[in-house]
């Protein structure tokens, strides 16, 4: 029989697909602008971003905890917003 997952990792798992889940909606409406797609990506990952500061703040989220939080959600969608940019 195999342990339980602690609430860590469960928390972890939990932000992992909200993460995939909010980068495929990025991607897919990116396709939509009339900008290049590059620039739409970067601008709606930015948007992520202020998003996930906003709830980092709200739920008064550890920066540097043991689970990944909103603040490192908003870290990798800042790298991919970087990315992005170098493209346009």
């Amino acid at each position: 029989m195999q342990p339980l997952p602690s609430p860590d990792q469960l928390g972890s798992a939990r932000v992992l697909v909200r993460f995939m889940l909010r980068l495929g909606m990025i991607l897919l409406c990116g396709t939509l602008a009339r900008t290049s797609y590059a620039y739409a990506v970067a601008v709606l990952l930015t948007l992520s971003i202020l998003l996930c500061f906003f709830w980092g703040t709200v739920r008064r989220e550890r920066m540097l905890g043991r689970s990944l939080t909103n603040w490192d959600e908003a870290m990798a969608y800042g790298c991919l917003a970087s990315l992005a940019l170098k493209f346009t």
